[in-house]
């Protein structure tokens, strides 16, 4: 009898297996030893493998979804050097309580709100600081609440004079990114500005440790 059960559980849980469709971005965590995406069509979660096997999925257990009722896309998952792990979505971030349960299983505590990455290429990370694009502003976390950060104009191809952040074609705020040059401590942030469909202007703003 005991085989049986334990052969039926193995089945139930095969069948339970997720073949996962598009997504927008993907991450390890190394802590966790998992993969965690985020940005699939109609689900509003992080979808996060198996401990050591990135190639299982759960689909009734292998996810989390924060804030699950507030209209955000998920964006994608960021593991600081200190080991803080971050749900990102448009407007906030959360941070999980994992157990040795499943994903669906784990805490979920809000980290802030009101402002997150515009895009899954509009993040990056720095030690343990977090930089990222929104439409109001660039803002960097670094274990507090997002600060905002002024910015100057590094590459302008735009053929514009004087552009500002108001000027970016947000229809395209998926295409925006964001990356740290930690030897001149400097976040850079591409965008595509005026009637642009790529990125054609960098933003840079600097940053202290």
């Amino acid at each position: 009898t005991d085989l049986y059960l334990a052969a039926s559980t193995n089945v139930t849980r095969g069948q339970d297996k997720l073949k996962l469709a598009a997504q927008a971005s993907v991450a390890y965590i190394p802590s966790l030893d998992r993969l965690a995406w985020a940005g699939e069509q109609g689900f509003g979660g992080f979808r996060l493998s198996e401990p050591g096997d990135p190639e299982t999925v759960y689909s009734n257990t292998g996810y989390v979804q924060p804030g699950p009722n507030d209209g955000q896309r998920p964006i994608g998952t960021v593991e600081l050097e200190n080991g803080e792990i971050l749900f990102l979505k448009q407007r906030s971030a959360y941070f999980p309580v994992p157990n040795t349960g499943d994903p669906t299983t784990w805490e979920l505590k809000q980290k802030w709100d009101k402002v997150g990455p515009c895009g899954p290429r509009a993040f990056d990370k720095h030690k343990n600081a977090l930089a990222f694009a929104h439409r109001s502003g660039v803002y960097l976390y670094q274990g507090a609440k997002p600060e905002s950060l002024s910015y100057e104009i590094e590459v302008n191809e735009s053929g514009l004079s004087s552009p500002s952040w108001d000027g970016i074609n947000w229809e395209y705020e998926h295409l925006i990114w964001v990356r740290f040059d930690e030897v001149t401590k400097t976040i850079y942030v591409g965008a595509p500005y005026a009637q642009a469909l790529v990125p054609n202007l960098i933003f840079k703003c600097y940053f202290g440790e």
